[in-house]
This record gives C-alpha cells, structure tokens and sequence, in this order.
C-alpha cells in the first residue's frame, strides 16, 4: 500500500513539472551550530510533504552549499541528515513567481523558521501591471514576431511611434534602457525575437536618472537559466524584401551558464513625404509666395546582431556574468523630390528636380560585466555592473538639385545648379559603473542605495563639399563643415527608504547627480559647455526627491500616490552651434543658450485585480521649467529648425489600461489616455511676442487575442492617436490596425502577420504662424504580410522522460 501512495505521488509530481517547462532552483548552505564552519557531505532531500516520497536530493559540496534544480510549485518537506547531528526537517511551500527559492543558512541544531515562498507561473500573461510599473511579454504578442523592437512598441499601451521610430510615453519622450543600461542602440537595431519583455516606468523614483522626466521604457533581451540545454531557430520573410533568420542556444550545467544567438534581418521601405508651405506678410497675413515638395523615399537596410554570454555560479549567493553584443549593419536612404515655388499674383515661379542620397553604416560593441551577492536574509543583496560601449558610424550624403524657370529653362549656377557632397562619422566610447545595495532592516523597514557614474566621449565630423559647375569641380564648404568633440560626464548617489505598515506602505527617496558636459568645435574653436551644480548656492539643481504613498484596501484593490523632481538637459546636438544642412530649403542649428528643463511630475493610481479583470487608472500632472522644444523660423526662404526654452509647459491627463478575459481563451487589454497640454515660449529675448498654444489630446489602444483549439491563436491591435498641440501647431491625427495569427506544432509554431491592413497610418504636423504655414506628412510603406517558421528544441529532464515512458506503457495496454 505505501508502495501505491508513493507511486501516486511521484506520478502526480511528474503532471506538475510538464505543466510548467522550467521549474525552480531551491538552494541553501549547511552549516555546524556550534563551529559555525560549512558541512560538506551532508544529505539534503526533497519530499513531498504529504506523503514524505523522496522527489530529488544530493550531496553538499565542500562549502557546504546544495542546489536542486527543477522544482515545481507546491508543499514540500526539506530534510537534511549528517552522521552525529540532529536531522533537520522543515516543511516548505513553493508559491511564489521568483525563478529561485534561497533557504539561507541551515543551521543543523537551530529551531526551525518560516520561509518564504515563490509562485510558478506556467504560462505567462502577455501583460502585467502594477501602479509603478507594467511589464509587457513580447513572446505573447504574436504580431511583432520577426520584426524589430518598434514593432513591439507600437502595441505597448501608453506608447506611441513616430514615422522615424521615436518613442513616445504620454506625449514625452522616455529613456530607452537595454537591460536596466544605457544604449547607442536603435531600436530598429534589436530584433523582436530577442526581447524577453519590456518594461514601462512612468514615474520613477530617486533610484533611477533625473533625466527620467518622460519616464523609462527598459528592453530585457531574453537569458534563459533553465539547467540543461535548449534553444531556437526561426525564419520569416515577408513583402517589401523583408527577412529575419534567428539562431539561438542556450546551455546551463552546474556552475556554468552559457547562451549565444545570431541574427540577420533587413526590409526596403517606400516612403512618401509631401511638404507644402505658403509664405506670408508678417503684417497683412497675405501670401507672398508658396513651396511644395513631393518626396519619394527609398529605404534599405540589413543587420547582423550577435549576442553571447557566461554566466558563471561562484556559490549559490555569488554570481559573475559576462557578456558581449556585436551589432553591425547598414541601411540607405535614395530621395528623389519634385520642388515647384511660386510668387503669390502669378509672378516668378520655378521648378526642380532634388535627388539625394545617404548611406549609413554602423557597428556597436557592448562588453558588460555583472557580480551579484545575495545573503541568507531574504531581500539583502548587493549588485555590481560594469559597462563599455564602442560605437562607431559612417555616412556617405549626396545632395544635388537642378532649379528651372517657368518656361521650363535651366537657371544658372548658384540658383539653378545646386550639388553637395558630405562625408560624415562619429564614433562614441561610453563608460558605465554601478553599484546597488538592498538592505532589509527590521520592522519591515527596507533601505536601498547605491553609486552610480557614467562617461562618455563622441568625436564626430562632418566635411560639407559644394559643387562649382563653372570648374566643374568640389569645393570645401568651411563655415558649415564641423568636427568636435563632447564629454559627457554624469556621478551620481541615490538613498531609498521604505516601509510597509499593515495595509500602508511608503517610500522616500532623495537622489544626488553631479553632471559635467564639454563641447569643441574644433575646426572654429568655439566651445559650449554646462557644469551643474553651478555653485554651492545652486545645489538644488542637482537634489531630486521623490516620495510614494499607497494604501491597500483589500486584496483587490490598491491606491498609490507618487511625486518626483526631474529634469532634462539639453543634448550635444541641441545646443552645438554649427548650421547643418539637410537639403537646400532646410536647415538645423543648435542653441548654445539652452538652459535645462525642471519638471515636477505626480501621479495618482488605482489598482483593481480580479481573476478576470485586473485595471489600473491612473491621474498624472507635470509642470516643466524652461521646456526644451522645438522651434523653425523663415530666413529669406529657407527654414530654420532650432531649440528654444519655453516659458512654462503643463500636462496633465487621465490614462486607463484594463486586462479583460472576457470568456474562456479570449483576452482583451484596453488603453486610452486622455491628456492637456499648455505651453508657452518666447522664442527670441527681447519683446518678441510670445506663443502660445493648448488642446486636449486623446491616444487609444486596443489589444484583442483569442486562442482557437489544436493549437490556432489570432490576434488584432489597433492604435487611434488624436491631433496634439506643439508651439507652432499641431500633429495630425494616426490610426492602424494590424491582424495576426500563429499555429502551434508542438516544438514548431507557425505564424503570420498582416501590417496596417488598412493602409492609414501616416504621420505628420500642420505649422501655423505669423510668417508662414506648412503641412507635412509622412507615409512609410508600413503594409505587409510577413510569415515565419519558430522551432524550439532542448533536452528532456529526466521527470518528463517517466511520464513520457509511462505514457507509451498506457498506449501499449501495459
């Protein structure tokens, strides 16, 4: 009879591991009461607590230290048993979603404690949410599978993705990490296929940069622990020449881990740009003249990204990791634009042909080196990174525009002849070091710190070479021609303090960031500069507090309150000096004048979470100092894109995210946020007038996937983004939808993905000013069906290969 228990018992110990496909590490130390020295050689097992069936067990090595792997969630009973001292047996529950369960100390004498649990989750929700933090799985979105990370964010609630791939949070622009860091990386850099999730703070506290104004969005690349071996291979291609090839494996034995995956992708884009601007009289608005600008755009590009790391397990509570990513690749750009100008009263008018091209190719190292030391006392743990990136870029720009008059003749050369050539580069070496602290104190009082500092170098030219059509010849453009050199320098401390009281809970965070920036331009000996603090006396442009407050009501329900002082500093491209050409109507010029941005920001959130529906509504404020925006004048003709400090912004809105499984295999997730904005800015010092502008603006999302039986999931993501107020206009309005759909094989899983089946999404703003107004819009051929093939594959575990064996006993009538 106790033959059948256990054998009951192991058999449903085995349902519970194929539930889930990667288990948990438990570990621990074994240690003498009185000599407090290691024990090597002690018997550790694990046993299922009702039926003390012995599940798996080992031996201590000579530090006294054990480690069990693959452990499913449930109540157990740990022993542990050395000739000459008393047994250790302590009942334990695995509840939690930690993918380790640490045990401490295990003093063989000592009374026993409660330890805290870990739940596993077997399957993972494509998002979870907290009040400070959302959490979206990319594995669950199926239709960014083989596209690249702006893919991904365009179907993460609060975001939103310009024609040209910037990322937007609640109108503002976030921080974007990799892994917890810093990058050079672009997203349209880093596949789809190797993020494991994304994580969205919108407003963080002391702990995180002060420039974290417009919130951060942290990409984790995937790094699978699972003991054993496994990994991935895919391949999808799909219209406009589109292909993404994956090679992944991972491999974790004992004390060593190591991972290596390899990707090439590449797509050609067809953009349309279309650009009309009527010129008028200061004085009696009347049109004095239009511009209009048809652009067909070109857009090729391909990379390889190479990432490989060593994970290397000191002892169970020291963990060293290594790892490198190589990222290189090259994309171009060929424009060809139809220009036509015209004087108001049907005076002169001309026409013109403009070609341009750019080809841009790109290399990034990225070397990071991670310590980890945990402690017996659960949370205290200390955490030590050091990171080097070597960035590297070149750029071949040709320009050339050919201007006739109304009667359809050639002009002459400076007007009518107009050809540029400019070689540029830059190259980028970034230092980062961190060091984090976690210390859990009593009356559960939590104190966290840590040091933080960050350097960087950038050298970068640009040589401008004009074309004389009378010796046939190029020529050095000197006065818009630069070369300099920047400095970035930013140290940092940061202190924490919290402390959960029954149902309420506080933090209170006070961070310091001493930042130096040094620009030269070398060629013209100008420099620009900013050193903050400025003085003893301007300390408070360098202290930024933070503080949250949150009460839980019940278990379903949570308010929070949080506030926090941030800024923004003005960067190296924002205030450089030198005029920069983007093509013969177009301009840009830094602003050496520009001051940081102050920005007080709060929120106020409440957490609903039920089994079926879980949502969070937030209320959120922010007034800005000194904003930084954009600013484009008309000189004689050609505009002039530049910066300025506004006077004043504020925004303040209300967003709403909700996760709905509405029945059975049908999830839904549902976004809108609604938000004002007022800004105010005086371009020039002076009695220049000062502009104005404000509106309510609303951006919405919807996410619908239902999973269909033997193995058919679908999926639909639509995205509706209102006009929005700038200083001098208004975006327009976007919208799409994309449509996918995957079949699951087993090991192979087959999908495909319909892109802006409605062909709608397009960007653009409309300029309205005393001077003059423009319309400009932007189409990226964003339509295309792309399908793949994923294949997974690893080492079965011994507890799968019984009931895989068990199993073929039943099909054969055993």
């Amino acid at each position: 009879m106790i033959a059948i228990v256990c054998l009951l018992a192991d058999i449903q110990y085995c349902c519970a591991q194929t539930s889930s496909s990667a288990g948990i590490r438990v570990y621990g130390k074994v240690i003498d009461a009185t000599s407090h020295k290691p024990l090597d050689y002690t018997t550790v097992s694990l046993l299922l607590s009702d039926h003390d069936s012995v599940i798996t067990g080992m031996l201590t090595d000579p530090k006294g230290e054990f480690s069990m792997e693959h452990i499913m969630p449930g109540s157990y009973k740990i022993r542990v048993t050395y000739l000459g001292l008393k047994d250790y047996i302590k009942a334990i529950t695995i509840s939690g979603s930690d993918p380790s369960l640490d045990l401490g100390n295990i003093n063989m004498e000592a009374s026993a404690t409660a330890l805290s649990g870990v739940t596993i989750q077997g399957d993972r929700a494509a998002m979870t949410m907290s009040v400070d933090k959302k959490i979206f799985n990319v594995d669950k979105d199926i239709s960014s599978r083989g596209g690249n990370a702006i893919d991904v964010m365009k179907n993460i609630p609060g975001i939103s993705v310009d024609g040209d791939g910037n990322v937007t949070l609640r109108n503002n622009t976030p921080l974007i990490y990799v892994n917890g860091k810093p990058s050079s990386l672009t997203l349209d850099q880093i596949p789809s296929d190797q993020i494991d999730r994304v994580e969205i703070i919108t407003n963080p506290s002391a702990k995180y940069e002060a420039t974290a104004s417009g919130g951060i969005v942290n990409v984790i690349l995937k790094h699978d622990h699972k003991p054993g071996y496994n990994g991935m291979a895919s391949l999808l291609c799909g219209t406009n020449n589109q292909y993404n090839a994956t090679a992944q494996i991972n491999f974790h034995q004992r004390k060593l881990g190591f991972s290596l995956s390899v990707n090439v992708s590449g797509a050609t884009n067809r953009v349309s740009l279309y650009n009309n601007r009527t010129t008028l009289d200061s004085a009696t608005h009347q049109p004095l003249g239009y511009y209009n600008q048809n652009n067909f755009k070109i857009n090729q590009r391909n990379f390889q990204t190479i990432r490989g790391g060593i994970d290397y397990y000191i002892s169970n509570r020291n963990t060293l990791s290594l790892s490198e990513n190589i990222i290189i690749g090259k994309f171009s750009n060929d424009i060809t634009s139809a220009i036509s100008a015209l004087t108001s009263g049907g005076g002169d008018s001309s026409q013109g042909i403009n070609y341009n091209y750019e080809g841009v190719k790109r290399r990034t190292f990225n070397t990071t080196l991670d310590f980890k030391h945990t402690y017996p006392r659960a949370g205290k743990e200390y955490a030590i990174s050091l990171s080097y990136e070597r960035f590297y870029s070149s750029t071949d720009f040709f320009d050339s525009t050919d201007t006739y008059d109304n009667y359809g003749r050639l002009l002459s050369s400076p007007l009518g002849i107009f050809k540029q050539r400019i070689p540029s580069g830059i190259s980028s070496h970034q230092l980062l070091a961190q060091w984090d602290f976690t210390h859990p104190m009593r009356d559960s009082i939590r104190l966290e710190y840590g040091l933080r500092s960050f350097l960087k170098y950038t050298n970068t030219f640009a040589n401008v070479y004009d074309y004389i059509d009378t010796t046939m010849m190029y020529v050095s453009d000197i006065p818009t021609s630069s070369k300099y050199v920047t400095h970035d320098v930013n140290n940092a401390a940061y202190i924490t303090i919290s402390q959960q009281k029954k149902r309420f809970s506080y933090q209170l965070g006070l961070r310091f960031e001493e930042v130096y920036f040094h620009g030269t331009l070398v060629n013209k000996g100008q420099i620009f500069s900013y050193q903050y603090p400025t003085s003893a006396l301007g300390l408070y442009e360098s202290f930024f507090p933070s503080l949250i407050l949150s009460e839980r009501f019940n278990k379903k329900s949570l308010l929070q309150f949080n506030i926090a002082r941030k800024t923004n500093r003005p960067s190296g491209g924002q205030i450089n000096p030198n005029l920069e050409v983007i093509d013969k109507y177009d301009y840009t010029v830094g602003n050496s004048s520009l001051h940081p941005e102050f920005i007080n920001q709060a929120e106020l959130n409440f957490n609903i979470n039920y089994s079926k529906l879980d949502w969070i509504s937030s209320v959120y404020g922010k007034y800005t100092e000194n904003a930084i925006t954009n600013y484009t004048y008309d000189s004689g003709g050609i505009l002039i894109q530049t910066y300025i400090n506004a006077t004043g912004k504020l925004n303040y809105g209300w967003e709403n995210t909700i996760k709905l499984l509405a029945v059975k295999n049908l999830n839904a997730m549902l976004n809108a946020n609604l938000f004002y904005t007022s800004i105010k800015a005086q371009p020039f010092p002076g009695p220049a007038a000062y502009m104005t502008n404000d509106g309510f603006s609303l951006t919405a999302k919807a996410s619908i996937s239902y999973k269909f039986p033997k193995g058919f999931s679908a999926q639909i993501n639509g995205t509706y983004e209102s006009p929005k107020p700038i200083p001098q206009g208004r975006n327009i309005a976007v919208y799409f939808c994309d449509l996918s759909a995957s079949k699951d094989l087993g090991p192979v899983t087959l999908n495909l993905t319909v892109s802006d089946l409605l062909n709608s999404h397009i960007h653009g703003y409309e300029y309205n000013t005393d001077r003059y107004r423009e319309t400009f819009t932007k189409r990226r051929e964003s339509r295309y069906i792309r399908i793949g093939v994923v294949f997974k594959f690893g080492k079965e575990d011994a507890i799968q290969r019984i009931k895989k064996s068990k199993k073929d006993r039943e099909d054969e009538g055993e």
